[in-house]
């Protein structure tokens, strides 16, 4: 899937743009108006389409030349498309004919009616042979008596003779029974991915694909039906459905629009999820990248070395630092910050699994006061669970969005989009990494779709007010 951003003076021109830079398949995923200033008014669109359409015609062009390639664009989309389908149907074409050529030997193949029956044959070949046996063992002809028996059957071998004889009846029950067992299954009752949901089997790959991605079973399904039901028969083409999905995905997510709106940001969260080294990557993103005046304020008294940790950072930073002891409030300090941009203020790891817990953490928080912004600070490498419960444990604070860390650590994103169907809370920002401040990304929607489908590997550089 290719994700790509448009800025253009209107409409028309950023469409032309997508049309040149995608093809005519691509799908406008959003349109805005950029705030750069009212006499420059601009429009970005973001547009996507999927890998194989965009190598398609990449393939094209390759074999045309410039002026054929201007021509191209001057046509309509429809026209496009027909146009790049020909050129690469005859181009494959030409590969399979050059192919055979160079493969003229003839290969024995297998029928496909001998490979669906070979297991039916078996069966019947066995029935077959079993009643042979029995009807040998019925036939036998029965030895003439003479004066001196040179052939005699004992009492032992008749009862033998008799066991085997029931056992074979009874095995030829059983070769029958499972031979008319094979010739009544219906073919609707092959199992493949999906099929207990009532998901299309054309859509059955799909539906293992994002399952493999640690989607939610239940937003798979839900995601797939409404796909279906809006695609029609076009759900069958595989770009048209990744495009599809992504769009959903775009208007499904939620992220901070203005990020720095707030001067006081609070950073809360559980132990070890990387809530202090989040703390430092923003704080180290204003001041270099944002070229911003902040203030660092720690509360944290428990945790052995994050004082003088931020302390340090302060100092590298050269940025003011204050440390609060446990009891103390907040307010004094809050009141001496007119002269810096943003304060942003760490607290103690919790689980808020006490009333206390719950209390003490409130009592940091500016109570009453207009600006602040309380981040709340989860690991992607936490179980959905688990994640699910801290989110809800925490509105006992109410916080405002989620800054969600380790993702580079992950190879399924689907926790990206099962986070927030289940606690509908916008992101702030993502943590990609250990290095300060590069991994450190304010939340996208295009940054979530290239997770999900793994477009790229390269850092996003976000819009604070994106």
């Amino acid at each position: 899937m290719q994700v790509r951003k448009y800025e253009a003076s209107t409409i028309k021109e950023a469409v032309d743009m997508i049309k040149k830079d995608l093809g005519p398949d691509a799908i406008i995923l959003s349109t805005k108006e950029s705030q750069n200033s009212p006499q420059n008014k601009k429009v970005l669109i973001t547009a996507a389409v999927s890998e194989e359409t965009f190598n398609r015609k990449r393939v094209v062009e390759q074999t045309m030349s410039s002026k054929e390639i201007e021509k191209l664009m001057t046509k309509s989309a429809r026209e496009q498309k027909q146009m790049i389908n020909h050129v690469y149907t005859n181009l494959t074409n030409k590969v399979e004919e050059k192919r055979r050529t160079i493969t003229a030997r003839n290969y024995a193949s297998i029928p496909d009616d001998i490979v669906e029956d070979t297991a039916r044959e078996r069966v019947q070949a066995a029935a077959k042979a079993a009643a042979a046996a029995n009807k040998f063992i019925e036939d036998r002809p029965t030895p003439k008596k003479s004066a001196v028996p040179t052939n005699i059957v004992s009492g032992k071998d008749t009862i033998k003779i008799d066991e085997l004889r029931g056992e074979i009846k009874r095995l030829q029950g059983m070769v029958q029974s499972i031979n008319a067992g094979i010739q009544n299954v219906p073919a609707a009752s092959v199992a493949y991915p999906g099929s207990r949901h009532g998901i299309p089997q054309e859509l059955s790959y799909m539906y293992e694909k994002l399952m493999g991605e640690g989607f939610l079973e239940k937003t798979v399904v839900e995601l797939l039906k409404q796909a279906h039901g809006q695609l029609k028969e076009n759900v069958r083409k595989k770009g048209l459905l990744e495009a599809w999905i992504a769009k959903w995905i775009y208007a499904n997510t939620d992220i901070v629009k203005e990020k720095l709106k707030e001067k006081f940001h609070v950073f809360v969260g559980p132990r070890g999820v990387g809530k202090t080294s989040s703390l430092v990557k923003m704080a180290s993103h204003l001041v270099i990248k944002e070229r911003k005046r902040i203030a660092i304020i720690s509360t944290d008294n428990n945790k052995v070395g994050a004082v003088e940790q931020l302390r340090i950072y302060s100092q590298i930073l050269n940025v003011p630092f204050i440390a609060v002891s446990k009891g103390q409030s907040l307010n004094p300090y809050l009141a001496t910050m007119n002269g810096v941009d943003y304060v942003l203020i760490d607290t103690e790891g919790q689980t808020l699994s006490q009333l206390s817990e719950i209390d003490h953490l409130k009592s940091i928080i500016p109570q009453g006061m207009a600006g602040v912004r309380v981040h709340l600070v989860l690991s992607a490498l936490m179980k959905d669970d688990e994640l699910f419960s801290l989110g809800r444990r925490f509105r006992a604070v109410n916080y405002h969005d989620i800054l969600l860390t380790n993702l580079d650590q992950l190879r399924r994103h689907g926790v990206v989009v099962n986070l927030q169907s289940q606690l509908k809370t916008p992101y702030y920002a993502f943590a990609i990494g250990p290095m300060i401040p590069e991994d450190f990304e304010w939340a996208s929607k295009e940054r979530i779709l290239d997770l999900i489908f793994k477009i790229s590997n390269s850092k996003w550089e976000g819009d604070a007010n994106d």
